[in-house]
């Protein structure tokens, strides 16, 4: 049987990776999924002594075949292996069936699945009481199926019990899973019910909602950070960030896209939110236990998909994929927004960024509207800030329910209080004055529009129509 749930500290010891390798399946695709494996086989603090794979479909027994299973057995024994990192999704049988064959070598040796190792890393990476429940919640689904078939092969005798506990420890112990299960998804409920709640208020204060999102470690926490100039956690590791963080934006340096020459900032009605990283086949369960934390993505007026660019371009297809397959499974709405930011330009020359485009639209033709609109920055230095402060406004602007207005107020007390208004509850992209009055660009939801409107009049000014700008596209498909 799995090792119970844990929030383990990083465990000292050495890590074996097993794979297979089906028929078909290219050589840089299975590279990339047990690199992938080793980093995070590496964030819960083992060493990683050695691969091995067998080209073949998976056993329908023991994953790989009786021959390479005792090579696996005498590599474990030889180099006290702490730890057999499978890079698939085991049945509760398939691992049932390895850990009797290798248990008697190594009774210590544990053997985890890939989304086991997940969930032991998000496990690792907990902090804050939400992410702790929503990790509980994932452990204690994936364990279910683990303990049914634990008590099917003790009740035929093939086990003394769950843990060694007997009979009557395996069968107290599903039905008190079932009920913190039940009373997780209560208190998941409530926190998901508050957050609701929060992004009405924000709404209702003329807030508009910019998620961040992307791939782990692909460094939107770095981006949170550059854009708001908080202190947000930032490391060189995967799963950083497990619970949501929200803030205004800092005044980042915006020139408007309707003329040249018009200096602005970003307003404060910005609200980012950092969210939680993706991986590939990133297992369901964890996605309905974080269910509350994405809606924080979903449910956000535009999200910020983060590339990390310094990556080859297979890489990048392969993990732009992953992303727009998760963002396209948690979100049904069609009036969402997506800016493709391509990060970590610092570590490449502008003409291989350029490349890479342009072979990331060859591998991904669905995609091609969203790479072509993609904004490259530097989130470590601050490079190509201004690009991505106006990639913002245009992607904003491209929704339904937005207005692109151009405010006129006349110099004077009664206008300089409507300004402060205006600037408190609508997206202010860009001012510019004269002798005679104030012209300011601004976004806003249709709500605001009329109350706007209303008040401008009163003051003897007048609200317009902006310039157009070339909308940005929709929502693309992974392909």
């Amino acid at each position: 049987m799995p090792t119970p749930p844990s929030r383990p500290s990083a465990p000292a010891g050495t890590a074996l990776l097993l794979s297979v390798a089906p028929p078909g399946v290219p050589t840089e695709t299975l590279e990339a999924q047990l690199q992938e494996l080793s980093e995070l086989v590496a964030a819960l603090g083992y060493a990683i002594v050695g691969t091995i794979v067998q080209k073949r479909h998976a056993h329908p027994s023991l994953y790989v075949g009786e021959g390479k299973l005792e090579e696996v057995a005498a590599a474990a024994k030889e180099q006290k292996i702490a730890l057999l990192a499978v890079n698939a999704d085991l049945r509760p049988g398939q691992l049932f069936r390895l850990e009797r064959r290798l248990h008697p070598d190594q009774p210590d040796l544990k053997v985890f699945d890939r989304s086991r190792i997940i969930l032991e890393v998000f496990s690792s990476r907990a902090q804050s009481p939400e992410a702790r429940l929503q990790v509980e919640r994932a452990m204690l689904e994936y364990e279910i199926p683990f303990i049914r078939e634990y008590i099917h092969r003790m009740k035929t005798g093939e086990h003394a019990g769950y843990m060694a506990g007997g009979e009557q420890t395996a069968d107290i112990y599903l039905p008190q899973v079932t009920r913190r299960r039940k009373r997780i998804d209560a208190e998941l409920e409530k926190l998901r019910t508050s957050r609701a709640m929060l992004r009405e208020r924000r709404r209702d204060g003329g807030y508009f909602l910019v998620a961040i999102a992307g791939y782990t470690n692909a460094g939107k926490s770095t981006l949170m950070r550059t854009m708001t100039g908080e202190q947000v956690v930032v490391e060189d590791r995967v799963f950083s960030t497990l619970a949501p963080l929200t803030r205004r934006a800092g005044e980042v340096p915006l020139p408007s896209w309707a003329a040249p020459g018009r200096g602005a900032q970003v307003s404060k009605q910005l609200l980012l939110t950092d969210t939680v990283g993706f991986v590939q086949d990133l297992p369901p369960l964890l996605l309905e236990a974080f269910r509350a934390t994405l809606e924080e993505m979903t449910l956000a007026d535009a999200i910020l998909l983060v590339l990390d660019c310094s990556d080859d371009v297979s890489e990048m297809a392969r993990k732009l994929t992953a992303a727009l397959g998760i963002i396209g499974r948690e979100d049904s709405a069609q009036d969402r927004a997506i800016l493709l930011v391509c990060n970590k330009t610092d570590r490449l020359e502008p003409a291989a960024l350029q490349q890479r485009l342009v072979g990331l639209q060859e591998l991904l033709p669905a995609a091609q509207p969203l790479i072509e609109g993609a904004v490259a920055i530097s989130a470590k230095s601050g490079a190509g800030m201004d690009r991505l402060a106006a990639g913002i406004t245009g992607t904003l602007r491209s929704l339904s329910y937005v207005q692109a207005m151009e405010v006129r107020l006349p110099k004077g007390p009664a206008a300089q209080a409507l300004r402060a208004w205006v600037h408190g509850s609508t997206l202010v992209v860009s001012t510019r004055t004269n002798q005679r009055r104030e012209v300011l660009d601004i976004l806003c939801k249709a709500r605001e529009a009329a109350t706007l409107q209303r008040r401008v009049a009163e003051v003897g000014g007048e609200v317009l129509p902006m310039a157009g700008a070339k909308r940005p596209p929709q929502r693309p498909t992974a392909s």
